[in-house]
Order: structure tokens, then sequence, then C-alpha cells
């Protein structure tokens, strides 16, 4: 596919919206103008570039009438996505992999740890600006974590269960995805592990990590439970 394809269809924020909508579940035409408050004309022109993209695929359903109905859908490729591709993650390998060369493996971990875990630190006391407390409710959680923080980093973030004593949810992808794909071990087992312990540090909570993509999940799925 050219790459001007990939580039029309995801010009504007309208076709962002559009992907972040069908994460959820398949919606029709009219489902995704009511959602988005924009017209059938700008969503069919949205829908149509995302769809020659590869980025959505149309599926019919058949209604209890008899009637079928299209539903657009987030296709695979969309999981994955990364645009525009910047090579960012050659750098990243790079820096690994001098790291294990330099140190030797078990202490290029210790030195990753230590910047995920400063990472999450960070990015939990940054969300932590927004509130009044220095400790987040799950349903807190869910609001600045979930569907602003990840969601601002293209996880394609979902909330599966929300209770006061316990949050799951799951990501499509992951900020370190071609990565971790290539050094789960390093990336997902300590890196990724290790921001997330920064940030349940900086929010008093606990994150366990159910599933991971790069280990062979469909999906990267946590569970979060509040300390204290």
């Amino acid at each position: 596919m050219p790459d001007t394809v990939l580039a029309r269809a995801l010009s504007s924020e309208e076709s962002w919206n559009i992907l972040n909508l069908l994460v959820a579940k398949p919606l029709s035409g009219p489902q995704i103008t009511k959602a988005l408050g924009i017209s059938t004309r700008s969503a069919k022109v949205h829908l149509t570039e995302l769809v020659n993209a590869h980025l959505v695929d149309v599926v019919q359903e058949e209604l209890p009438s008899g009637k079928g109905e299209f539903l657009y859908k987030v296709a695979s490729a969309a999981h994955t996505l990364v645009f525009p591709p910047r090579n960012y993650e050659y750098l990243s390998e790079a820096l690994i992999s001098g790291l294990i060369s330099s140190l030797g493996e078990k202490s290029a971990r210790l030195v990753l740890r230590d910047i995920g875990v400063r990472l999450g630190e960070q990015m939990g006391q940054s969300l932590l600006t927004n509130t009044d407390s220095a400790k987040l409710t799950m349903k807190e959680y869910g609001e600045l974590v979930v569907k602003r923080l990840l969601a601002s980093e293209r996880t394609y973030p979902r909330i599966l269960s929300q209770k006061d004593s316990e949050l799951v949810y799951e990501q499509l992808n992951c900020p370190f995805q071609e990565l971790a794909d290539k050094m789960p071990g390093l990336v997902c087992d300590v890196l990724d592990d290790s921001v997330h312990d920064g940030l349940d540090r900086a929010l008093s909570v606990k994150t366990i990590r159910l599933a991971c993509k790069a280990h062979g999940d469909a999906t990267c799925r946590f569970s979060v439970v509040p300390l204290g």
C-alpha cells in the first residue's frame, strides 16, 4: 500500500476519532455520525479512506427483520499502527544492545529498570497535578490513566471491568510494540513492568500484568488494585 494512501487516511482528527470509536465495537455509519457529531458526508469520506488504507473493514450483519446492515470494524493492521513511521525503535534497540554489550545483560536490566521506574513516577506525578488528592480511585485511574494517558499514546485501551476494589483493562497496542516483539524479555518484563512500578508508586496502586502481546497473547491486559 502506498504511503500516500495511509497518510491521507490519517490526515485528520476525525479519522483518529473514528478509529478510537471502532476499537470498542463495530458500528454502522449512522451510529458513527451520531457518536462523533459529524455529518454523514464527512463520515463517508473518512470511512472510505480508512477502508482503502486497510485500517477499517466492512462487515454485513443480518438484522432480525432479515435485512442486512453494514458495520465498520477496526482491521488487524490498525491494532499495531505506528504513524508516521519514525524508526525510533532502531535507536532504542541500538541503545539497549549497547547497554548489554558494555555492562552485560544483568547490569543492563538494572539500568533499564531504573529508567522505567523514574519514567513511571514522573508520569504519575504529572497526572496527580490534575487532581486534589495524592491517591486515585479506580474511577479516576480509569479516566486519567486508561482513557487519557494510554489513549494519547495510541495504545487503543479499553476498560473491561471497573469496581472500587479493582480495574481491569486491555490495550490493543503498546508504546514499545515494535521493540517488544524483538526483545520481550527486556522490553516487557523489565522496562514496561518498571514503568508500571513507578506509576504504581506515584498513584498508590498495584498493577499486575495478565496478558502480553509480545509473549503471544491477543492483547496486553492489566489488573489494577488500590493500596492502603
